[in-house]
């Protein structure tokens, strides 16, 4: 039969007549410092770092630049570990975006205007829809909301 455990011996490690050995690994990880909304983007204001046990950090960030840009999926309380559970990923261009489609070589440029069709980031490859003309074509996406077209040449 087994003895049922107190908090007290739970709390110490206690089984039976044996102490449990604990993984006591520090390290260091992001933290909020202040409250965030939902949908709201992470900036530098927002972030500290804290010493936690390993245990506690199961898909914790360690990086400010991991974090930063990203947008909360939900409202997250200050002194929270950001884990990859509480962030969305902040594209370059997200779906039904308008996007400025640049064309250029050496002699001309020529702009027009697309709605993006998929989120993508920088170096993605996405279908767009011409706004005048509504054909469909991909490109690859160049900068926040820029896109070149891919071509034959």
């Amino acid at each position: 039969f087994f003895k049922q455990k107190t908090a007290y011996e739970i709390s110490l490690g206690l089984v039976g007549s044996e102490m449990c050995i604990r993984d006591s690994s520090i390290l260091t990880v992001a933290i909020l410092i202040r409250n965030i909304s939902k949908g709201q983007v992470i900036s530098e204001e927002y972030v500290g770092f804290e010493d936690r046990p390993e245990r506690q950090i199961h898909g914790a960030y360690n990086r400010i630049s991991e974090v930063l840009g990203r947008k909360a999926k939900s409202n997250i309380a200050a002194g929270t570990i950001l884990k990859a559970r509480h962030l969305d990923t902040v594209y370059s261009v997200d779906k039904n975006d308008s996007v400025l489609v640049i064309a250029a070589n050496k002699a001309i440029t020529i702009t027009t205007s697309a709605i993006a069709l998929e989120n993508g980031q920088i170096g993605d490859m996405i279908p767009v829809k011409n706004m005048k003309s509504e054909k469909i074509f991909k490109v690859i996406i160049t900068g926040k909301k820029k896109v070149a077209p891919i071509t034959n040449m």
